[in-house]
């Protein structure tokens, strides 16, 4: 496959129990490929050793770290997340001057790839491709960079993003990179009329997010399925409550309402479901495509999650900020503001 290397990454805490059990599905499924995992110096402390798993260690340099800090220490949410998604994909173009003469593809640690995900086809690129979520946000979820020239051309683009010294997510500056150089940087396609190329469809986030929940820490423990509210409300270029899905050897389809049927080659397990994120993952994806059918939103309450946010703002001295912000609370505080 070109030498293509495949890259996870994780920063910033322990390696969480579902990205360890994606890895073994990615091993699973392309036994040949060169598997990598980069670490910093939080998330090596007692990262459990796989087989076959290549390890590397990333430490930013002064310069990025004095950028970082400029652009993130005043953004508190959940221990330094907005700069941990950014500094990542800068940790990415680092490790590719490890690897010179091979592309790299860039696989996000909640993504679940499909049996038929065309990893062969997407080592053939000759230019970089990642995802758009909306007309303001690309994501990261799949980065393919061909060569070591364009990696470093990402990183220095996304320094530059930095130098004003203000907030800006790697969503925003993925999207104004990409807009900014349309000759070098192209887009997976995420929608049926952009999908001749490759004869299928990748996830950005919106097929997952509504299809196996929305991630429970952002909502208080609860993961909601099917929520198409919320997807609404995201603006997202796709529209996943409209198709239908199905299951066949193994593999995803996306059915729409004119019978245009197409596989999806990954999904966004946003909800960081680890059975869904695991070799074992089609039983459960059958039962939430089965559950699709309905169009009912459906909620589950993890307590463990709950905890583990509170425990995480207890840490960072914003639990205050985190309570006012349920539902409830969120709404007596505006009634009481209106007031004054």
């Amino acid at each position: 496959m070109n030498n293509l290397e495949v890259v996870l990454i994780h920063l910033g805490g322990p390696v969480p129990k579902y990205l360890i059990s994606n890895i073994l599905n990615i091993q699973a499924q392309f036994p040949n490929i060169s598997l990598n995992l980069i670490v910093d110096e939080m998330s090596s402390k007692g990262a459990r050793r796989i087989p076959g798993l290549k390890y590397h260690y990333y430490s930013p340099s002064p310069e990025v770290d004095r950028k970082l800090i400029a652009s993130f220490a005043h953004v508190p949410f959940r221990g330094g997340y907005w700069r941990l998604t950014y500094e990542r994909i800068i940790a990415l173009t680092d490790f590719h001057q490890s690897k010179p003469t091979s592309p790299i593809l860039h696989i996000e640690s909640d993504i679940l790839t499909l049996e038929n995900f065309p990893m062969r086809e997407i080592s053939q690129l000759s230019s970089t491709h990642w995802l758009a979520s909306d007309g303001e946000k690309d994501v990261a979820s799949l980065i393919f960079i061909p060569n070591l020239e364009e990696s470093l051309f990402l990183k220095q683009e996304l320094l530059s993003e930095l130098s004003v010294g203000q907030f800006t997510s790697d969503m925003q500056s993925l999207h104004r990179i990409r807009q900014e150089n349309p000759t070098r940087i192209k887009l997976f396609p995420s929608m049926f009329s952009d999908a001749k190329m490759y004869g299928g469809i990748f996830d950005p986030a919106a097929y997952g997010m509504w299809l196996t929940g929305i991630d429970p820490r952002n909502n208080f423990g609860l993961t909601k399925y099917f929520d198409t509210q919320t997807i609404e409300a995201a603006n997202f270029y796709v529209k996943p409550q409209e198709l239908e899905y199905s299951l066949k050897n193994g593999n995803l389809f996306a059915n729409s309402s004119s019978g245009e049927r197409l596989p999806i080659y990954c999904l966004h397990i946003h909800s960081k479901n680890k059975r869904l994120l695991s070799t074992g993952y089609l039983r459960p994806l059958a039962r939430m495509v089965e559950k699709a059918e309905s169009r009912k939103t459906e909620t589950s309450f993890s307590f463990s999650v709950l905890l583990g946010t509170l425990w995480m703002n207890i840490g960072q001295g914003t639990l205050v900020e985190y309570l006012g912000n349920i539902p409830p609370v969120r709404k007596i505080w505006r009634i009481l503001n209106s007031k004054n």
